[in-house]
């Protein structure tokens, strides 16, 4: 005997409680906050990229004034020592700006993450107990034919 798929795959909207603008609203709160989520993710790569950007001119800016010629042999030593501390003040302010951007990104994609986790249990929570309404009515429906 041949299993007819077909029939079986027509009676599961049927056979199981199914609420498609549920699902249409469920689908559309995704999509918005995926949206929103690669929004946060490109907009941290521009910043980033920024960041990166400037600290990179900075460092080409204190090179520059590294390699001047200089008329006094201790004055290398000054120099190389001058570089030296502009270049960790250009590190420790892309560090600085790195942080502040990654953090901003994080609790931003956090509140959407939450958001969307409280929706899904409140959607949850709610097709849970129609479903149990509809149980309980049909019990009692059949305790009453019986």
């Amino acid at each position: 005997m041949q299993t007819d798929f077909t029939k079986i795959f027509n009676d599961i909207p049927t056979t199981f409680s199914f609420d498609q603008k549920a699902f249409e609203a469920r689908w559309k709160d995704l999509t918005g906050a995926n949206e929103k989520m690669m929004s946060i993710g490109l907009e941290t790569a521009s910043k980033t990229t920024d960041i990166a950007t400037k600290s990179a001119h900075e460092t080409f800016a204190n090179l520059r004034e590294l390699t001047k010629a200089r008329s006094e042999p201790q004055d290398y030593m000054q120099a190389l020592t001058d570089f030296a501390q502009a270049q960790f003040g250009v590190a420790q302010a892309a560090a600085e700006s790195f942080t502040v951007v990654t953090k901003d990104a994080s609790t931003e994609v956090t509140e959407i993450a939450t958001n969307v986790g409280e929706d899904a249990i409140a959607d949850v929570t709610k097709a849970a107990e129609k479903t149990a309404e509809k149980a309980a009515s049909e019990s009692k429906a059949a305790a009453k034919k019986a």
